[in-house]
């Protein structure tokens, strides 16, 4: 059954409220409270305060009748763009914040996230939450304010603004069920032009709302065969209920690691939420099914964003399979023209809007410091800033736009078409101040502390043995963005001039300069042609962009200079085990111990320190290796063969049948507990 239009659910409201913290407690324990009600156990309801300790993510895909956001508990633009959407059309959004004088001073838990040491609430000039407050008052008006006295009446309020005095519960358990189970026209299109075929990959990316679980479901039961081996999978079981309800038993759910473990090819493979998967994890997903179904939302809410896009269809291409990509615009769980989804998609998703139609820049600006007051101010410039960010980079996300308007150790740098004001490329980098209390430097050494942000010196300080890093000022690039119109012009290194050319004159000149990205031949030889040094390639692929992290320094000054030739040496012992790995899996050498010089004394201190158990095995596996080569006697022959297939690359499952100990944790602890006997005293 196909209609013209699905019929609509209703459009959603936004009320903002305000009250104090005590009256905010009040009023949520209250609501709480009735909806524990048997008269209000239709009614589905998230309250987001403290009680809520799970990632906003668990929630995705769920469908709730009323959503109360308690600012007072932190907020997160992230957290309430995506759980927004979780509510039903003719269903309640309630945001309840501080008053707005006193929310723009509040220090919001939520900086403890976004800002980085040793910055504080109050060192934040609260910007974004000033941009915010502008356009929730543009968009439903001044907040109304609560007070202890017109608690219990509000809550009569909130309920009736969901569920009229004059519905039936029946009504109400229908519209909290998935509002549609016939297709709509779009539906019905993409269920045509999905057939079945080996290596076919298709992909469904819509935004939150339009059905593409249900969609799925719809597909298993018209792709299945009696013959097929075919399942749903997803990062949580729930996430695949509606496909799995609408399929009519044609799926069945398996869980993401079994499925990559069990060593079984399937037929079909439905993927549900996509994006919020690992990339490695869904590559490798995608690599045992000979037909497979992605179904995604638009924007990067679950986790990998642009990586989901861009590293996916470079893996696809490299295996022949060109996906076919299918998109539902039309929202099923609510009405069009929904208002609630208007201001979300403007004021925290940045979408262009549909009739911004500009055109491209002639005349270019020279690189400037961007006003980051002036930018919360202007909302068209911010939007602008942002989009550029998202598009050019695989995971940028509104909390970002917090972080870049509220940190103050962010600097944004652009340049902008002098007629129309729109940025054609941008910089933004962070600065890692030095560590001032000797208290704090020991403990990061330690591996004790990790402090928010100072990711450049604690890599150094940690991976590398570098302890001098915690003292020395870094500026991080963080984000180098250019419209696809002007990349390779140059003005990627113009920013980067720039930046060099500017610091000496606005305060202490940095040790280094460096930037961390995914692996990716493009971006690491642009930095190597900015006279940028790559000191270190990490062992496990990221989560977000599929690749090991790269980082590189540039020096600028003397004690620049012995950190990156400190970090250089600490990569070619890497680099030589590297090598012995290589011909250890090839059978091209007979040796035992690929030969390298002795160690240093910092290096025998890293390996002292993961012994005592401050660092991760990753950290100082070419050195454990390098010192066995020396000093046979340090490991028995056991830990010595072990050794020497962690060199080779071979995986833990394997090292653990080799090792007779259960389970990664296992084999590096004994490894950690045999060297200890063999270099520390009793």
């Amino acid at each position: 059954m196909t209609d013209d239009a699905p019929p609509g659910a209703g459009h959603r409201q936004l009320h903002w409220l305000c009250a104090d913290a005590q009256t905010a407690g009040q009023l949520l324990g209250q609501l709480h409270g009735r909806l524990e009600e048997p008269e209000a156990q239709p009614l589905r309801a998230l309250i987001v305060d403290e009680r809520f300790k799970s990632k906003y993510h668990d929630y995705l895909g769920q469908t709730y009748d009323l959503l109360v956001v308690s600012a007072w508990s932190g907020f997160s633009p992230n957290a309430f763009a995506a759980l927004s959407a979780t509510v039903r059309g003719g269903g309640l959004i309630v945001l309840l914040t501080p008053a707005p004088p006193a929310w723009l001073a509040y220090d919001d838990p939520e900086y403890e996230r976004l800002l980085a040491h040793p910055w504080t609430a109050a060192d934040s000039p609260a910007l974004f939450i000033r941009y915010f407050m502008n356009a929730l008052e543009a968009s439903v008006g001044a907040p109304q304010f609560v007070n202890a006295s017109a608690i219990d009446a509000t809550i009569d309020s909130l309920i009736r603004a969901i569920r009229p005095s004059n519905s039936h519960p029946d009504e109400e358990r229908q519209a909290n069920s998935e509002p549609h189970v016939s297709t709509s026209r779009e539906q019905a299109t993409v269920l045509a032009q999905i057939t079945a075929g080996a290596g076919r990959v298709d992909i469904i990316s819509a935004e939150r709302g339009r059905g593409k679980s249900t969609l799925l479901g719809f597909l298993a039961g018209k792709l299945v065969t009696d013959d097929s081996v075919i399942c749903v999978t997803s990062l949580h079981p729930w996430q695949c209920s509606v496909a799995l309800r609408q399929s009519g038993g044609a799926l069945s759910y398996r869980a993401p690691d079994d499925l990559l473990s069990s060593g079984q090819r399937l037929h079909l493979l439905f993927v549900d939420e996509a994006a919020a998967l690992p990339l490695p994890m869904l590559l490798g997903l995608i690599d045992i099914a000979d037909q497979v179904v992605l179904a995604s939302t638009s924007h990067g809410y679950e986790g990998s964003g642009q990586g989901f896009r861009l590293r996916l269809l470079g893996h696809l291409q490299s295996k022949g399979r060109a996906p076919h990509w299918h998109t539902l615009e039309q929202a099923i769980r609510w009405d069009a023209d929904d208002p609630v989804e208007a201001f979300v998609a403007n004021t925290l998703l940045f979408q262009r809007p549909q009739h911004d139609q500009t055109s491209f820049p002639i005349l270019l600006g020279a690189p400037e410091i961007v006003d980051k007051a002036a930018l919360a101010a202007d909302t068209a410039k911010l939007s602008a800033v942002m989009r550029l960010l998202m598009e050019s980079h695989y995971q940028t996300s509104a909390d970002d736009a917090r972080v870049l308007l509220d940190s103050p150790g962010i600097t944004l740098t652009g340049i902008f078409d002098k007629s129309g004001g729109h940025p054609v490329a941008l910089l933004m980098t962070d600065s890692e101040l030095p560590f001032e209390d000797a208290e704090l430097r020991e403990a990061i050494w330690l591996g004790r502390r990790r402090p928010r942000g100072h990711l450049t010196q604690q890599v150094l300080a940690q991976q590398l043995g570098i302890q001098d890093s915690l003292e020395r000022k870094v500026v991080r690039i963080v984000r180098v963005a250019v419209a696809s119109d002007y990349r390779r012009r140059g003005l990627a290194t113009q920013l980067l001039r720039h930046l060099e050319m500017l610091e000496p004159s606005v305060g202490e000149t940095s040790a280094l300069h460096s930037a961390s990205f995914g692996n990716d031949p493009v971006s690491l030889s642009f930095w190597l042609s900015q006279d940028y040094t790559l000191v270190r390639q990490g062992q496990r692929q990221s989560g977000s962009h599929g690749g090991e992290a790269l980082l590189v320094l540039k020096p600028r000054n003397e004690s620049g200079e012995r950190i990156q030739q400190r970090a250089l040496s600490a990569r070619s012992r890497a680099l030589a085990t590297d090598t012995a790995g290589a011909n250890r899996q090839g059978h091209q050498s007979g040796l035992l111990f690929w030969p390298q010089p002795p160690l240093e004394a910092w290096e025998h201190e890293l390996i002292k320190l993961f012994c005592l158990g401050a660092r991760p095995v990753e950290a100082v596996l070419s050195l454990l290796y390098i010192d066995t080569g020396h000093r046979p006697d340090r490991l028995d022959t056991h830990w010595q063969s072990a050794l020497r297939e962690m060199i080779a690359g071979t995986d833990w499952t394997a090292l653990t049948r080799l090792t007779g100990l259960a389970g990664k944790k296992a084999v590096v602890a004994g490894l950690r507990a045999a060297y200890a006997r063999a270099i520390l005293p009793e």
